[in-house]
């Protein structure tokens, strides 16, 4: 067991601030301004976990939108990770891919493309313009198809 532990540093260059910490440790960093908390964490890799404490909405929306990490909750803590209907995963150097309900799924599962060209009926006559030989025929019909007008012009190549 180990206690829940909150951890205050103004030391940046902190092992606890580059490390992965898989444990009950809440590291407080006091800033500045928002701007030095947003050029601290975009210096950096992209945490699997962002967690700010604001007391302005806007402020929280508008650190939400200038960093990127694998998750964000705002005003408290984990609780981003352990939501069952929000997808969890890293960003970047902190992972890739999601899970958690529909995410976890759609995480393991490939989707195979398939397109299935028709070689009869009307649509079959499309391979005609699409693929060569390039005849002087193929070129005089794409022309007419593009440029109806051409075929009535005193000026017509055709």
């Amino acid at each position: 067991y180990f206690a829940p532990t909150i951890v205050k540093t103004t030391d940046l260059d902190s092992p606890l601030l580059r490390d992965e910490i898989f444990g009950p440790i809440l590291l407080i960093v006091p800033v500045p301004s928002v701007d030095a908390a947003l050029d601290y964490i975009n210096a950096r890799p992209k945490p699997l976990s962002l967690y700010l404490f604001a007391a302005s909405d806007a402020l929280a929306r508008d650190f939400v939108s200038r960093t990127s990490a694998g998750g964000v909750t705002v005003n408290d803590c984990i609780f981003h990770a352990a939501h069952p209907a929000l997808p969890f995963g890293g960003v970047g150097d902190s992972g890739y891919g999601n899970y958690h309900g529909d995410a976890t799924f759609h995480a393991f599962v490939h989707y195979k493309p398939i397109l299935d060209k028709t070689i009869s009926g009307p649509l079959a006559l499309a391979n005609f313009f699409v693929y060569p030989p390039w005849t002087p025929l193929k070129f005089k019909l794409i022309r007419a198809v593009l440029h109806p007008r051409s075929l009535f012009s005193s000026k017509s190549r055709l």
